[in-house]
């Protein structure tokens, strides 16, 4: 490899160390808590949100900073949360929840 080449990927890689350290330490909505051959166990924590209401329409709506949301009949409605889990072929699925909490404010 050219010494010019080198360098310039040498400066790329420094200047976007500290995206792949920020993408390390955010925390997401989905996390692996244990996986083993038979089975995979996943973590779902809500973000932090908030009520806001429209003086618009006078209607009130979940707010949670940079989650897209689900649009019905052009109106924006609920906050989305995925993710994707491969399964093999000749694997199945069989969906165990664990605990559930819930909370409802006026």
């Amino acid at each position: 490899m050219p010494k010019k080449t080198f360098k310039y990927l040498s400066l790329i890689l420094i200047l976007l160390a500290p995206l792949f350290l920020l993408a390390e330490t955010s925390v997401a909505p989905f996390n692996i808590v244990n996986i083993s051959d038979n089975y995979i166990q996943i973590r779902f924590e809500l973000p932090a949100w908030s009520m806001e209401r429209s003086e618009i329409n006078n209607l009130s709506r979940v707010k949670i900073d940079d989650i897209p949301y689900l649009f019905l009949e052009e109106t924006e409605t609920l906050p989305v949360f995925s993710t994707m889990i491969a399964i093999p072929y000749q694997g199945g699925v069989n969906l165990q929840i664990n605990t559930t909490q819930q909370s409802i404010q006026n």
